[in-house]
């Protein structure tokens, strides 16, 4: 899909904030609620599932399809997925109001909130009220809470961490790829509500996880990497094959590395692994993909989210 953010589709961002996707994105005041800026914002439609019918080849009417129904958004009457009889929908309000009790704690403050795909994925995104953690002086980042469910069918209840390097917006943490996020998944079926809810509840926003994540990225720094491993990493990470026909596999391993030592915030911190993996963290968050939204639903719920997660792997095992 060539645009991951529709005409149905609305993303906002709370005044003051920086994330990377604000050119696809409203300001908002940063005051107003989740739920508040949801409604003023028309993000509060609902779901509702139809019986689903096929042609009646020889014969004249309908047959029911048994067990399969057309999620629709009752708003735009809009078909967002399909799913079966024990599909269980969940309101965008809930979602909503789940992150702002998480606000209301006074540990995470609004960021950013939308939907994709017309509203086959809805999501709100905070920052979670921790000091920033320097990698090396200068170098910083912020930690998120990702909140994200499906109207699709298919992508479930998804609530954990994401972290972003503050020099270059680069996402270098993907909530939906990193068993380190703690990113609790939940299908649309059972007790969602009380589910979710009990999670929201219940989740440790703690600064040691942040800590312990902050010093996996020092001991990137404090690795070295030959050029020779850096394009065999390059490689790896992004599944190409080097070899003399295949050109383009050369040049975009050849654009990726150089990014290890000239990227956005990498000049000057010297031919180690953090360098090599914010190489590729480079490429996913601002180059990739065929514009700025494909780029953002991929990072997030797509192949780039699945990338970003053997770009972590693969850098501690380089850094151990």
């Amino acid at each position: 899909m060539s645009h991951e953010i529709t005409s149905q589709d609305v993303v906002l961002y709370a005044q003051g904030t920086q994330v990377p996707w604000h050119n696809l994105a409203k300001e908002v005041d940063p005051n107003k609620t989740l739920c508040e800026n949801a409604i003023e914002h028309g993000m509060d439609w609902t779901m509702r599932m139809d019986q689903m019918y096929r042609a009646n080849r020889g014969g004249e009417g309908m047959i029911e399809v048994p067990n399969r129904f057309a999620l629709v958004r009752e708003d735009t009457n809009f078909v967002t997925g399909v799913a079966s009889g024990d599909y269980k929908l969940y309101a965008n309000m809930l979602g909503y109001a789940s992150l702002d009790s998480l606000v209301a704690t006074g540990m995470a403050t609004p960021n950013t909130m939308g939907t994709l795909r017309g509203g086959a994925i809805v999501w709100g995104l905070l920052e979670i009220k921790v000091p920033d953690e320097d990698v090396i002086p200068g170098d910083k980042i912020k930690r998120y809470i990702l909140f994200s469910w499906g109207n699709d069918g298919k992508i479930g209840i998804a609530l954990g961490y994401t972290d972003v390097r503050v020099v270059c917006s680069n996402t270098v943490h993907s909530a939906w790829s990193s068993s380190l996020s703690k990113l609790i998944r939940m299908a649309h079926r059972g007790q969602v509500e009380a589910n979710v809810d009990n999670v929201v509840k219940t989740m440790d926003i703690a600064a040691a996880d942040f800590r312990a994540t902050i010093e996996q990225y020092r001991r990137m720094v404090n690795t070295n990497i030959s050029q020779s491993d850096l394009r065999n990493y390059v490689k790896v990470v992004l599944g190409l094959d080097e070899k003399d026909s295949n050109k383009r596999a050369t040049n975009l391993i050849d654009k990726v590395a150089a990014m290890a030592s000239t990227g956005i915030g990498n000049a000057g911190i010297g031919d180690n692994v953090w360098g090599a993996f914010n190489a590729i963290t480079e490429h996913l968050t601002h180059h990739a993909g065929r514009n700025a939204d494909n780029r953002f639903s991929s990072l997030w719920f797509g192949r780039g989210a699945s990338i970003l997660k053997v770009a972590h792997a693969e850098a501690l095992k380089l850094a151990a």
